[in-house]
């Protein structure tokens, strides 16, 4: 690892089969004086900021409290995701304290929260979605490849995993009119896209989009297209409040411009 000074650490899910995940810290998306980027367990070194997100990493920062003892001056999280199994909305599921700015990913929280502010997965900043992708297919499957997570069903439907490289998966869902899926970033990505989503969820971080897909389930996605909505204003929309919370944070770091 380099002993050159670091400004700003990053830390996510850097060491992962998931592509969503992977692109999803907002260090691969805008100009940072030095900085590094580390995965949740790596050791944070010495440095004025320490950025956690995106991604699910809410269990760690409550239950383990990573954050707390990372040597930094400022603690960011920035397009957090929360999820919870049992049943609970997003909106009710606790976020953790010790942060000087807090961003989190599933829409309304600040509602509930003064602390929070939605700030949607920074990888809405991929230039991939400015690309004009053509629509070859009516509709495909994109799945998550957790093994822990099986897969749903999909019959003959033209499938493809989120464990494979940005590009693919980009022109995958940029290639059909509805994508239906059980991946969050599967969901976020294709509506960036301009195109109509079904979603098959299995926790709450399915039902914290500000712009929401149809919901269904393995044997009901089918009738479910016909409710799929478009949401063209999205991908501008996310890039916004990105872009916005980018302005806040390098203010309250002292980043010059």
């Amino acid at each position: 690892m380099s002993s050159a000074p670091v400004r700003i650490a990053f830390v996510h899910h850097a060491r992962t089969r998931n592509t969503g995940d992977s692109w999803s810290t907002p260090a691969l998306h805008f100009p940072w004086p030095a900085h590094r980027i580390l995965h949740l367990r790596d050791p944070v070194p010495p440095c004025d900021a320490v950025i956690y997100g995106g991604g699910v990493i809410h269990g760690q920062l409550v239950r383990d409290r990573i954050h707390l003892a990372a040597p930094a001056r400022i603690r960011i999280a920035w397009g957090i995701g929360v999820s919870a199994k049992d049943g609970r909305r997003p909106q009710d599921i606790p976020l953790p304290g010790g942060f000087d700015l807090i961003g989190v990913r599933e829409f309304g929280r600040e509602a509930q929260s003064p602390a929070a502010l939605h700030v949607p997965c920074a990888s809405c900043m991929l230039p991939q979605f400015d690309r004009p992708w053509p629509v070859t297919r009516a509709v495909v499957g994109f799945v998550n490849a957790d093994p822990n997570r099986p897969a749903p069903d999909l019959g003959d439907l033209p499938v493809l995993a989120n464990d494979r490289p940005l590009e693919e998966v980009i022109a995958w869902l940029g290639s059909a009119e509805v994508v239906v899926t059980n991946s969050y970033h599967g969901a976020y990505w294709a509506t960036l896209l301009g195109r109509r989503v079904v979603c098959i969820p299995y926790s709450s971080k399915f039902h914290g989009f500000r712009f929401p897909p149809a919901m269904a389930t393995a044997e009901t996605w089918r009738e479910a297209i016909r409710d799929a909505p478009r949401h063209p204003e999205a991908l501008e929309t996310c890039r916004a409040l990105n872009r916005a919370f980018y302005a806040r944070v390098r203010a309250l770091i002292g980043v010059a411009d």
